[in-house]
């Protein structure tokens, strides 16, 4: 009788703490969100542009609220590429239309008189081949089109999507015009990342928070 009593607080025990350790675990798993990030990559300055701002926005939500609940990673289609010898275009029209499958939404740098072509159909297939989540962002303080910065193909309201507009040359006036700056490289990056963040990027992240987190 006694050991089998034993038996009994043991099984009890043990199955207390399993529930225990379950339901901490289902309270740490965060749910995976990745975002693939859309932009001309053909320059030096283009191909750092995305990089830059994923890390910023990877800090700007480590630090929020909603860096408890969801895991956020973003996909940078010029890191998937393999290096080779031999990359066609073909290549990377496959590569990229492959990394918008697996994402759960995109964001789209919408900048230039004229919308990079790549950047407007990997939009396009994102948002209405997939039905998924995206984000449109635009610097450029040009117009496409005589009422407006920008086609109204990529203005047009929906579920799931927003198309924030930024104007680059105010965010460079009012920020970054002292040329003191100029003259130490460390001055230059700290004055461009505090004004960047409190500018650019605190914008980006609630409109990623609305789209992805707040649903």
């Amino acid at each position: 009788m006694k050991r089998l009593l034993l038996y009994t607080i043991c099984a009890f025990l043990f199955s207390t703490t399993s529930m225990a350790a379950n339901m901490k675990e289902k309270n740490n798993t965060k749910k995976q969100i990745k975002i693939y990030f859309s932009a001309p990559l053909f320059t030096q300055a283009e191909l750092s542009y995305n990089l830059r701002l994923a890390a910023l926005l990877s800090e700007k939500h480590r630090a929020s609220k909603w860096g408890e609940k969801f895991e956020l990673s973003f996909v940078i289609p010029q890191l998937s590429i393999q290096e080779s010898k031999t990359i066609t275009p073909s290549d990377i029209a496959k590569n990229d239309l492959q990394l918008c499958d697996i994402s759960d939404g995109g964001i789209f740098l919408v900048d230039l008189a004229d919308v990079d072509s790549g950047c407007a159909v990997e939009y396009a297939y994102m948002r209405y081949a997939l039905n998924k989540p995206t984000l449109l962002i635009r610097t450029d303080f040009r117009s496409a089109e005589i009422d407006s910065k920008i086609n109204c193909m990529f203005r047009e309201d929906g579920k799931n999507h927003i198309y924030q507009e930024t104007n680059g040359m105010e965010f460079y006036l009012k920020h970054l015009s002292n040329p003191d700056i100029v003259d130490n490289v460390d001055r230059l990056n700290k004055s461009e990342a505090e004004a960047y963040q409190k500018y650019y990027v605190d914008g980006v992240y609630a409109s990623i928070a609305k789209l992805f987190f707040e649903q």
